[in-house]
Parts: structure tokens; sequence; C-alpha cells
């Protein structure tokens, strides 16, 4: 069963952002999430558990996502991601490659990699 996790449409536009970086960092792998219009800012997180597979479906404004390093040291499981955007484009650095996702395009992403020293964190810019 697919559950939403988080919602940020009943909370005050003001606290949106701050509520969903709290989530980020409950995830495992934990990130940090900004946004340059912190007061537009929507998100939406749904989850499914397959067994060993881990379903994380996030639905947000623009908005940059990072492992930083202290995320990193913080909390590392180990995992690979499959990254993939549903609808519009999705930036995915790390280790100083980038790639340019649309629709239905996909990568992976290992939280256990050393992020891009110029951009200080693992990015999936949405």
């Amino acid at each position: 069963m697919i559950r939403t996790v988080f919602r940020s449409e009943h909370l005050p536009p003001a606290e949106r952002l701050a509520a969903f970086t709290e989530f980020l960092h409950t995830c495992d792998p934990p990130m940090r999430v900004t946004s340059t219009a912190p007061d537009r800012f929507r998100a939406t997180a749904r989850a499914r558990d397959l067994g060993p597979v881990h379903i994380l479906e996030l639905t947000c404004s623009p908005s940059v996502i990072r492992r930083t390093p202290r995320l990193i040291h913080r909390s590392d499981p180990a995992v690979c991601t499959v990254l993939f955007p549903l609808q519009g484009t999705l930036t995915v650095s790390q280790t100083g490659h980038e790639a340019l996702l649309h629709g239905r395009d996909l990568t992976f992403y290992d939280s256990s990699r050393p992020p891009p020293p110029a951009d200080r964190g693992g990015r999936i810019a949405t």
C-alpha cells in the first residue's frame, strides 16, 4: 500500500520548507532541501515498502536536495537510489558528474559516494 508520509499543503506557507527539510532529515539517507522561493514551496512525499525495496515518491516545487558531507557522516545506509522524474526535469550531480533528466529518464545515486568538492553535497535539483 502507498501511504502519504508528508504533505505541506495543510501548513502555513512560511513553515512548509522547514517542515519538509525536517522530514528529509528523517529519511534514510537523510537529505537537506533549499529553495529560492520558500514562501511558495509545496511538497508531498508518498512511500511504499516492497520487502528490501523502499519507494519514496517526492513531488515538490523547484528546489535543491543535497546529501551534504555532514549528513553522509551522520547516516549512510549504503543504498543505491534509482532517480527518475515522472514529469518536468531533474538535475543530478555527484562526484563531479551531472545528468539532466527529463520525464522517464533515469540514473543511479550512491548514498556513500563523496560529494563533488565544488558543490559541497550530492545534489538533486527539481
